[in-house]
């Protein structure tokens, strides 16, 4: 008997993948320290309501700020999509050379080229959904272009946010 495969979803928008993304990293009950790090511009959107869900944020554009300290705190590298995978592979370099005791790879959509080379690299990786990928947009109803000025909005309202303590 054949089963057909369900077709993988369409995030709404970026901040609606956020949220299912942190449902996901919630559920696996990981340890703090946590650390989650948005990669620019579009990881920026997906990290702020994963770090809301999990408790814990870091500031991406540091503005002046001393350097993030990694160390022995587990790192997660949110982004809005992997396509090829090698933005995701350089932030796991980096963050790993900050001497991070764990890295966790998670985006709402990934292809399977781009799992599978972040699977090997990465300490734990986070996908929901690993279709054929052409294109991030496609797997977003609203994918509108970030620029930095949207960027330092939302890392500004998500260090507003009451009740999700400090910036850390």
């Amino acid at each position: 008997m054949n089963h057909p495969i369900p077709a993988p979803r369409v995030f709404a928008n970026r901040a609606a993948a956020g949220v299912e993304l942190g449902r996901a990293l919630k559920a696996r009950s990981l340890k703090p320290p946590l650390t989650v790090l948005g990669l620019p511009r579009g990881g920026v959107a997906i990290a702020v309501p994963v770090a809301k869900a999990l408790n814990r944020r870091e500031q991406l554009y540091r503005a002046g700020l001393p350097p993030l300290d990694l160390n022995g705190r587990t790192a997660i590298l949110v982004d809005d999509g992997l396509a090829t995978g090698s933005t995701m592979l350089a932030a796991i370099r980096a963050t790993r050379g900050a001497r991070a005791a764990r890295i966790i790879a998670a985006a709402p959509v990934a292809s399977p080229a781009a799992a599978a080379l972040i699977a090997r690299e990465a300490d734990d990786v986070v996908f929901l959904e690993t279709p054929p990928l052409f294109a991030i947009s496609q797997w977003y109803e609203e994918f509108e272009q970030l620029d930095d000025a949207e960027v330092c909005r939302l890392l500004a309202l998500s260090r507003a946010s009451p009740g999700t303590g400090p910036a850390r």
